[in-house]
């Protein structure tokens, strides 16, 4: 995707660019120096923009030249109340924390670990590589994803106890 400097880094749709007219291919046939050199910027030239503020939420983006750089600006809003009834989301450290303080981490582990390993019943691969990704990567933790709902039966807490061990997280 092209950015046209002369209005204002607009989306390039093909208009004519100090009177000369460009092919349709331009941009898979012209290198990005030579883009840049007419004020068509690809996208990968651009800054890209600063995280998200907590307390609000991008609904898209556009491109400001910031300190004579093209960059990409969040259009923030608030972010949206957590939904009526349902527990705020966990950020990793506030999820392992309560994890750790339980003595609940190994026990998740291993029956994550389980999910890869021919020899267990809960053997299967698909499984694994999906709640390891979440498990491990994860940049929030819902309480009513499907994977904690499944680990909270593992660890053999109810829903009331990990409910009240979620609530404590959030003060972390």
């Amino acid at each position: 995707m092209l950015y046209n400097a002369h209005s204002g880094y607009a989306w390039y749709a093909g208009e004519p660019v100090d009177g000369l007219i460009l092919p349709g291919n331009v941009e898979a046939i012209w290198t990005a120096a030579e883009l840049v050199a007419i004020g068509l910027w690809p996208s990968t030239e651009i800054a890209p923009a600063d995280p998200v503020p907590e307390g609000k939420a991008s609904i898209g983006q556009h491109v400001e030249e910031i300190d004579g750089i093209p960059t990409f600006v969040h259009e923030l809003v608030d972010a949206p109340d957590p939904e009526p009834g349902r527990l705020a989301d966990l950020k990793p450290y506030q999820f392992w924390a309560v994890m750790r303080a339980t003595g609940h981490e190994a026990g998740l582990r291993a029956w994550v670990d389980g999910l890869n390993d021919e020899a267990s019943p809960t053997y299967n691969p698909l499984a694994w590589a999906h709640a390891s990704a979440i498990i491990d990567f994860s940049l929030e933790y819902r309480r009513d994803h499907p994977l904690v709902e499944a680990a909270r039966q593992v660890i053999g807490v109810s829903e009331t106890e990990l409910d009240d061990l979620w609530r404590y997280a959030t003060t972390l």
